[in-house]
């Protein structure tokens, strides 16, 4: 019997849950150079040897988008941006995880994962995303806040080890969502046609640009503010600005009926 996690999750019974957008988040500074190409651009990752990668998040802005020295003063260069795209139109999916890598690579989880990180990969379909969501939390809405499923523990395949030891992580670290925040992995960037695009969080300041609002509304043909959010803009540091925009996509999500 093949009780890895990967064949779990592919056994498992689907939801029928609505695919969720992906987000992808970047500094101010990255965001100048994706405006320029109108691409979001696979860069060489220190985990996996330099390969360039894309990294996305299911549903959520789970990378946080941070300094260096997450320094507490007022530079539009460090402010974050958060892109959601249809997953529908996405294809080639290289990897997909449970988790954030990048977390597991920095021992933020290794209270409770010792197994190897291959151990966790997932089969590169989106309906196999939605099924874990399904397999643990049961809704998008309770994926979204993390909130697993309660007493499944006894449902899992005794030699599941690795199925165990998610669970264990999902209902263990309380203060980090990037624990429970699914991984999608490409090895190209993404062209920001109109199609791509389902929403953009972006600092208020910047809609007084005339050049970005240009991009936003004729090259990428956003709509503001039907596909446009915007967030205040404060002195502090970077790291402080993530719940606001946590409550952005969580209102566009309740507004499109994913949640």
């Amino acid at each position: 019997m093949d009780d890895s996690f990967k064949n779990v999750i592919a056994g498992a019974a689907s939801a029928g849950l609505k695919y969720l957008p992906v987000c992808h988040s970047c500094s101010a500074k990255a965001f100048k150079a994706i405006l320029a190409t109108s691409i979001v651009d696979a860069t060489p990752c220190k985990f996996n040897n330099f390969e360039k990668l894309l990294y996305l998040f299911y549903g959520k802005p789970s990378y946080r988008v941070n300094t260096e020295g997450n320094r507490p003063y007022y530079y539009t260069a460090d402010f974050p941006i958060v892109f959601l795209f249809d997953i529908d139109v996405l294809t080639d999916i290289h990897k997909l995880y449970p988790f954030d890598t990048g977390g597991y690579h920095n021992n933020v989880y290794k209270e409770f994962l010792d197994n190897p990180l291959h151990h966790f990969e997932l089969n590169p379909q989106i309906s196999q995303a939605e099924k874990t969501v399904s397999y643990f939390f049961g809704s998008n809405k309770n994926y979204l806040y993390t909130i697993p499923k309660e007493n499944i523990a006894s449902s899992f395949p005794k030699l599941g080890f690795d199925i165990q030891a998610y669970y264990n992580l999902l209902q263990g670290i309380k203060d980090d969502d990037r624990s429970c925040s699914i991984e999608l992995q490409f090895q190209t960037g993404i062209k920001l046609l109109p199609s791509v695009i389902k929403y953009i969080i972006v600092p208020e300041v910047f809609l007084d640009d005339d050049y970005i609002l240009e991009k936003l509304l004729n090259d990428f043909e956003l709509d503001r503010p039907k596909n446009i959010a915007d967030y205040p803009c404060y002195r502090g540091a970077t790291l402080e600005y993530h719940g606001i925009l946590f409550d952005r996509v969580n209102k566009f999500l309740k507004q499109h009926d994913y949640l």
